[in-house]
């Protein structure tokens, strides 16, 4: 696959499961962060929500990714001829 192009709508599809995994994963982080509001561990709460955090800075990046793979889709420079 690598030696002759890559399939970018396989890259996209595969990228946007990942950025659903880190979505789902930002849900859970966002519930635990909420429980350990309850306990006395402000450090263990701060740090719970600075990960949600770069959970977040992840996933615009990976939606940044697929924004420009899904417009350059069809243009990459390479034409194809036949022999």
């Amino acid at each position: 696959m690598c030696q002759s192009g890559v399939n970018t709508a396989q890259l996209l599809t595969m990228t946007t499961m990942v950025e659903d995994t880190l979505t789902l994963s930002q849900e859970w982080l966002k519930e635990v962060h909420h429980l350990a509001g309850h306990t006395d561990n402000m450090k263990a709460s701060a740090d719970i929500a600075q990960a949600s955090v770069k959970v977040g800075e992840v996933r615009a990046l990976l939606e940044a990714a697929c924004a420009e793979l899904e417009k350059g889709e069809h243009d990459h420079g390479v034409t194809v001829e036949l022999v």
